[in-house]
């Protein structure tokens, strides 16, 4: 069960200079409760500012709430390391590969982050890139000379390389074309039939509405709206 309570989150406003100074604080989330079943997706809408990332990133263990609980699996993101290697984290705003590398050496490296060694590391690199389906011309060619659909699906492997239970997506089609569109909904739709957990956020509900997924719809912090399909 993925669990928020009466969750909240300020951030403090200005560049990171000003904020050494600044007493001003915006609270991005404001008690926010909702319960979601494993194995089930997930959809955060909401306009820009509403703080859909910002749930992705607590949910990720990137913060811990200043009010409320959040749950994942029946424990704290922010503190279980047993939970955090459970799930999967894809934002394509925000991307932690290496530009300079190619899509096969960025995930080798992420294997090892997750003591995935040898030949499993190998195979599992392998099985991913075929998985997101990543033409093999590609795979050795550095990420920053590769197409935004391509980065794309590389993030996505990326967040799939532990196998996680739980896969969380911020703004996934970002600056997609039609076609990487379509790509991506079709492999969404493959993860939810294999049991996976996805939770989406995007201001387009379009990309898993064929999931019936339940929604939640953000207004600056607030939920306003849930549709539990």
């Amino acid at each position: 069960m993925i669990v928020f309570r009466e969750v909240s989150k300020k951030f403090r406003c200005g560049s990171s200079f000003e904020q050494l100074f600044s007493p001003l604080e915006v609270e991005v989330i404001s008690g926010l409760s909702f319960e979601h079943p494993v194995g089930e997706p997930l959809l955060i809408t909401g306009p820009s500012g509403s703080g859909k990332s910002v749930i992705i990133d607590l949910l990720a263990g990137l913060y811990r709430p200043d009010k409320g609980v959040v749950e994942v699996f029946g424990k704290s993101p922010a503190t279980s390391r047993e939970v955090r290697a459970d799930i999967g984290i894809v934002c394509s705003q925000r991307t932690e590969l290496d530009q300079f590398l190619s899509p096969r050496r960025n995930l080798r490296l992420l294997t090892a982050w997750y003591n995935i060694v040898g030949e499993e590391a190998e195979n599992r690199v392998e099985e991913t890139l075929d998985y997101v389906d990543i033409e093999p011309g590609a795979r050795d060619v550095p990420l920053g000379e590769l197409s935004p659909g391509v980065i794309n699906l590389v993030n996505i492997a990326a967040g799939l390389i532990s196998s996680p239970q739980l896969l969380l997506l911020d703004e996934p089609a970002t600056h997609l074309g039609p076609t990487a569109r379509d790509k991506l909904k079709q492999l969404l739709k493959g993860l939810n039939k294999q049991g996976m957990t996805l939770v989406v956020a995007s201001k387009d509900d379009s990309l898993v509405a064929d999931l019936s997924p339940r929604s939640i719809h953000l207004a600056a912090g607030e939920q306003v709206n849930v549709n539990a399909n």
